[in-house]
């Protein structure tokens, strides 16, 4: 769900040309809206094509056939910073209206969940995930999402699920190999690594792992 003052970038797209280029609309009260006053196509009779996503990036114009290409980032142990992993599409159609457009957006990554079981109280120094990829390519028309072949290490947010500690990062969706680790150290330098992670991270889907630190 969306927040006060998140924004996202809307492309609008007539049969026979661009109409709106990457737009900005800023969340507020319910709505998206933009500081900018945003006029339809002339004529009221052409159905467009609205594309939509989040999070906003200035540089996110519109190329036709070409994709969008997103990074994840690669620390994710801020709020903020697991926020901006959070891709998400939104593609619809509609012609000239006054009234509000619908935008159904989707999550396009995966989310990947670790909760921790700690019955030593072992005090957490670093965890990181290893061995995935940081760069995807959307391509709405065909609803498809390639991730790249470079690999990284990545940092999840700490969070507190039902109380219990967790884990949280965006991944993007791929095959996973068994490189890919999620490796801890405890404060008193122990270290636990663990093949935790699915065969498969699939676009839109969640997975939750328990990561026994005994």
């Amino acid at each position: 769900s969306f927040e006060e003052g998140d924004a996202i970038g809307l492309h609008i797209i007539t049969p026979t040309k661009l109409h709106l280029n990457n737009g900005k609309f800023t969340y507020s009260a319910g709505k998206f809206t933009s500081t900018q006053t945003r006029y339809w196509h002339a004529d009221s009779d052409v159905e467009a094509v609205l594309v939509a996503y989040s999070p906003y990036w200035s540089r996110g114009s519109y190329s036709a056939g070409m994709g969008y290409a997103f990074a994840l980032k690669t620390d994710q142990s801020t709020e903020a910073a697991y926020k901006e992993s959070d891709l998400m599409f939104a593609v619809t159609k509609s012609k000239p209206t006054k009234k509000s457009v619908n935008l159904p957006f989707k999550h396009l990554l995966s989310k990947f969940v670790m909760m921790i079981d700690n019955p030593n109280g072992e005090k957490i120094a670093q965890i990181s995930v290893s061995n995935l990829s940081d760069i995807v390519t959307y391509k709405w028309e065909e609803d498809k999402i390639i991730s790249s072949n470079t690999k990284q290490t990545f940092t999840p947010a700490a969070v507190t699920i039902d109380g219990k500690a967790a884990y949280v990062m965006m991944v993007a969706p791929q095959n996973v190999t068994d490189a890919t680790m999620v490796t801890i150290v405890s404060e008193s330098e122990k270290l636990f690594q663990f093949n935790a992670a699915p065969t498969a991270f699939e676009s839109g889907k969640a997975y939750v792992a328990t990561l026994s630190l005994e």
